[in-house]
């Protein structure tokens, strides 16, 4: 089952070794699996801890009795495997860790002018920055835990999207602002490359000051790094 998948365990008995039971002894064996809670709605009954072991989790589980729906009595668990060990667990990079990082150092002190405040948590090879007081998000499925950083691809890091739009042109060592009516910011919403004086390396795009995306600049060339989905072709 990959990271994150869902197991459906069902059974057509009432006896409690069959069902919370069986249960209890596949996450006592496995622990990397919890009980993905079942919704006790339409007659259905909560699981019975206190039927194998006490373990209050098993209480996620469902029960259908006879007597309380159509049907001859059922058991219902859902098992949810955790993303730990699949390399996108999330894992905080304090400041005391950034120098663990050293794409991500040279990224700051090339292109930044001030480091972003916060916490920054990995999951994967995407960095995200989250509030300092954020409590753990392990276990939990969070489609973007807080603003994305950038990504880490092979010996560099890559800024993202999303986090051009929280700069002005005066917050990075590179930019290059353009007026709203400028041809040269028309090309770069349509994806094409610009003819740029300057060293080389991450250049955030502005309108009248405004982040709008980034290019790099490699010998003289500003290469597009706008998303291919938000160009106006």
């Amino acid at each position: 089952l990959k990271p994150g998948g869902l197991l459906l365990y069902s059974t057509c008995t009432f006896s409690p070794e069959e069902n919370e039971g069986a249960v209890a002894r596949f996450l006592e064996e496995h622990k990397n699996f919890v009980v993905e809670a079942v919704h006790h709605d339409f007659g259905i009954s909560p699981g019975q801890p206190e039927w194998a072991g006490g373990k209050e989790e098993l209480r996620g589980t469902a029960r259908l009795w006879p007597h309380k729906l159509r049907g001859e009595g059922h058991f219902v668990a859902v098992l949810r495997r955790k993303n730990e060990g699949d390399g996108r667990r999330p894992m905080a990079l304090g400041s005391r860790r950034l120098a663990d990082v050293p794409e991500y150092k040279e990224f700051l002190s090339s292109t930044l002018l001030d480091i972003p405040q916060g916490s920054h948590l990995l999951f994967g090879e995407q960095l995200y920055l989250v509030p300092k007081d954020t409590p753990s998000l392990e276990g939990l499925r969070v489609v973007r835990p807080g603003l994305h950083i950038g990504t880490f691809k092979k010996n560099r890091f890559e800024p993202a999207h999303a986090l051009a739009h929280t700069l002005r042109v005066d917050q990075v060592k590179s930019g290059a602002s353009f007026a709203s009516d400028a041809d040269e910011l028309q090309r770069y919403l349509r994806g094409e490359t610009l003819q740029y004086a300057g060293p080389d390396g991450w250049y955030l795009i502005s309108v009248e000051g405004f982040g709008l995306g980034w290019a790099k600049l490699v010998k003289g060339t500003l290469k597009n790094h706008l998303p291919k989905g938000l160009r106006q072709l």
